[in-house]
């Protein structure tokens, strides 16, 4: 979406989406407390899928109610303030969409996921498109972006969910989309979902806080220039992810089963393949930069061959970090990564305060790559961790 506003070359909206995006992201991410990844990993099943879902109804209300009292200090600024209640909603709608995606992550039905995936990102596209091109304003495509969202969630996400169950239900009555409204396990599901919701956080701070940075020091149209550029970083991150998200089941059934060689195997060939994936990223971004840059943007955006360039560099971290970090959620490792993220996000929080008036985007993402590295170090000393049991075994 930043993509086709600065197309249309209006880099004050799409600095002012950023924004929105970066106020948002940190307040459903704590909401969402990571709940798909926790069902996903589940292989003991510990939990029903309604209780995941009464769990996933109530956090997303409480961060919805966060959102809408943060557009009340937005006043000053009205269209900032509708288009964040509005991306707001949209991660609200997305929430759910990924609770039915965790369902399938865990029963390995990855071909629904991801068609799930692409259709919602190609609804949405099509939607914010058309919201602009048929009234103008950003506020318009916005609310495209949440019907986009809601057809993909009704339409596709929730049969997806319910097919799972059916299939398994021991009768037809009992294959439902129901919350089951269980105290005990929604006090467990805050036990499990705490800790990576706090990682979730602190993740989306460690992102948000450099375009917060660019904002306050550089001005929204640096920021549309920043998000523009970081985007071929965000769509490797895309990829990476999905075959983290992918990997995440079969590495938590191997824990699960004491197999920790094998679950070691796995890590070890998933992270080598994250750090070509970064590799091959960097590599591109320092021969070809400028070129694709212009391609993709125009010839103004040729000059920032330097900053695509660190911003890959921070991408590889986070594919290698990615990786690492599924490791250690498949092996119910939760709580550890939340003093991990506050590293992270204090990284790349300062560091971006600190270099962003003398250096400029380059200095922001050098330090998101600062923050990448760190997150690095501290996944492998986990995983050490994890393992020094069976060593010694």
């Amino acid at each position: 979406m930043v993509l086709v506003l600065v197309r249309l070359e209006r880099p004050g909206d799409a600095g002012r989406l950023a924004l929105a995006l970066a106020v948002c992201a940190p307040v459903m991410m704590l909401a969402d407390m990571s709940l798909e990844g926790v069902l996903a990993v589940d292989a003991a099943g510990r939990h029903r899928f309604g209780e995941y879902l009464a769990f996933r109804l109530l956090t997303t209300a409480g961060g919805l109610a966060v959102i809408a009292g943060l557009t009340a200090a937005l006043a000053a600024d009205r269209r900032l303030a509708v288009v964040v209640l509005l991306v707001g909603v949209t991660r609200a709608v997305e929430s759910l969409s990924s609770l039915a995606h965790g369902l399938l992550r865990q029963r390995e039905r990855m071909a629904r996921a991801g068609a799930g995936l692409a259709l919602r990102g190609v609804l949405s596209l099509v939607a914010f498109s058309a919201g602009l091109a048929l009234a103008g304003p950003l506020e318009w495509a916005a609310l495209g972006l949440v019907a986009g969202r809601a057809v993909t969630l009704v339409a596709w996400d929730l049969p997806g969910a319910a097919s799972v169950l059916r299939a398994e239900a021991p009768a037809p009555s009992a294959a439902t989309l129901r919350p089951l409204w269980n105290g005990r396990a929604l006090a467990g599901l805050a036990a499990a979902g705490l800790p990576l919701g706090l990682v979730m956080l602190l993740g989306a701070l460690a992102e948000s806080a450099p375009r917060w940075v660019v904002h306050t020091a550089l001005g929204e149209a640096a920021l549309g220039v920043f998000a523009a550029v970081a985007y071929p970083a965000m769509v490797a991150d895309l990829a990476v992810r999905a075959l983290a998200e992918a990997a995440s089941p079969r590495l938590a059934r191997l824990w699960a089963r004491g197999e920790r060689r094998a679950w070691a195997s796995l890590t070890a060939r998933l992270v080598w393949a994250g750090g070509l994936a970064g590799g091959a990223g960097l590599l591109v971004a320092a021969v070809a930069g400028g070129p694709i840059l212009a391609r993709l943007y125009g010839p103004g955006y040729g000059a920032s061959a330097g900053l695509l360039t660190w911003l890959m560099l921070a991408a590889g971290a986070r594919h290698v970090a990615a990786f690492l970090s599924t490791a250690i959620t498949a092996a119910w490792y939760f709580r550890v990564q939340v003093p991990l993220l506050a590293a992270v996000a204090l990284t790349a929080g300062t560091g971006s305060a600190w270099l962003a008036p003398a250096a400029g985007l380059g200095g922001v993402a050098a330090a998101l790559a600062l923050a990448g590295l760190v997150h690095v170090a501290g996944a492998a000393l986990v995983l050490r961790h994890a393992l020094a049991p069976s060593r010694a075994g």
